[in-house]
């Protein structure tokens, strides 16, 4: 009836003898800023990021083609392709003394370098990018180191709110302060780049435990970008008695079951030796124990075999002498739970490596890693064996085979 209407008011002459038709308004289009993207566009957008996801794969595989290319691992080359065609690097071969009817069992280095590297998504950042993870543990003040900045030569760049000061401060005033300070990159990983700045009761200063001027370490604040300025954790007594010239850490491996709750899949103490100083990274010549889950008890230590065929066990430190086989972590209840609470705050983060000091109240998390390194966990045993590991990686997408 409506449409009707409206076509005979068109009809009729309208006042001062004007046809409504002529003084007909049409209502407005519908406003469009942009119409829809062409098919054309979209197929090129769809190549193109298939391409550039693809690219991204290959960044990841190149490291693990790097890894190769300069472990120094005695592994002879015909054992080396056998090895390629499962997806290990030929270290494998003696780090996890692979045989035919146990592969399946390991993450291979292909799942490690190139499935596992995606698990986080984009969230990934906020553990590859320390500065990221500082305000990660905002809520958790207690566990996580003092941070002062971020050192630009001889001075401390402070944000406000971060450490309690704002604004920019002297390196020599710190340092006199806090006596000594932990200086890392805030990307990157493997302890590269890690530095202890000291002042001497004498007023003199030192870099990794060798004296040295206070213009050496403001040197070694410019020729690096982004080094981050933080409070050297002081370690249980427990620790640094297994060896003393190091801060010895514990790494923690957290993942999800089915249901979304975080779960420790396993839990390794790293420990320094004069190789790896002034940290205890095991690549650069630390020890690696494991941790038993239930009682925090350690097991034997091994160290990395760069230059052999053989991987080295240790029941007691080889050069401090300290009992490492059956050490118990001390607080190690307090650690469990307390790793899995912030685990549960960061649900889009389902697979971390929780880098952690104990202190002789508890604990602190000096570092959280996206991309955790898998061999010295499986050294002591393959990872796929539990099946909520096997499942979890299945999940997400990270075995290939």
């Amino acid at each position: 009836m409506r449409n009707e209407a409206e076509a005979v008011a068109l009809r009729e002459p309208g006042p001062r003898g004007h046809d409504a038709a002529a003084s007909y308004v049409p209502p407005p289009r519908p406003w469009r800023a942009f119409r829809p993207s062409p098919k054309w566009f979209r197929a090129g957008a769809w190549i193109v990021h298939r391409l550039a996801w693809r690219l991204r794969l290959l960044e990841y595989a190149l490291a693990g083609l790097e890894r190769e290319a300069t472990s120094t691992v005695t592994v002879p080359l015909r054992k080396r392709i056998r090895l390629w065609r499962r997806g290990f690097l030929g270290e494998s071969a003696v780090l996890y003394d692979l045989q035919p009817g146990t592969l399946q069992d390991y993450l291979s280095d292909a799942e490690r370098f190139v499935g596992s590297r995606t698990i986080n998504g984009p969230y990934a950042i906020l553990l590859d990018d320390k500065l990221l993870f500082d305000r990660l543990l905002a809520d958790f003040p207690s566990l996580k180191p003092r941070f002062f900045g971020v050192l630009d030569g001889a001075r401390v760049l402070s944000a406000q709110g971060v450490g309690g000061d704002s604004g920019a401060r002297s390196l020599r005033d710190l340092l006199q302060r806090e006596r000594r300070l932990a200086i890392k990159p805030a990307t990157g990983g493997g302890g590269r780049g890690f530095a202890v700045f000291e002042a001497l009761q004498d007023g003199g200063f030192a870099l990794d435990g060798a004296p040295t001027s206070l213009e050496r370490l403001e040197t070694h604040g410019r020729a690096e970008s982004r080094l981050m300025v933080g409070e050297l954790v002081a370690q249980h007594a427990d620790l640094a008695a297994l060896y003393p010239r190091t801060t010895n850490t514990l790494r923690l491996i957290t993942m999800q079951d089915e249901t979304g709750a975080p779960f420790v899949a396993r839990a390794v103490a790293r420990i320094g030796r004069t190789q790896s100083e002034p940290t205890d990274n095991w690549i650069t010549g630390g020890l690696c124990a494991q941790v038993d889950l239930e009682t925090g008890v350690l097991g034997e230590a091994a160290s990395f075999p760069a230059e052999s065929s053989v991987l080295s066990w240790y029941e007691t430190h080889p050069e401090s002498g300290a009992q490492i086989c059956g050490a118990r972590i001390p607080h190690w209840q307090v650690i469990h739970s307390g790793i899995l609470e912030v685990a549960r705050t960061v649900p889009f983060l389902p697979y971390v490596g929780w880098d952690l000091v104990v202190t002789p109240q508890g604990f602190k998390i000096i570092e959280g890693n996206s991309y955790s390194g898998v061999n010295l966990l499986q050294i002591h045993g393959p990872l796929l064996r539990d099946e909520r590991v096997r499942d979890f990686f299945r999940r997400h997408g990270a075995l290939r085979r």
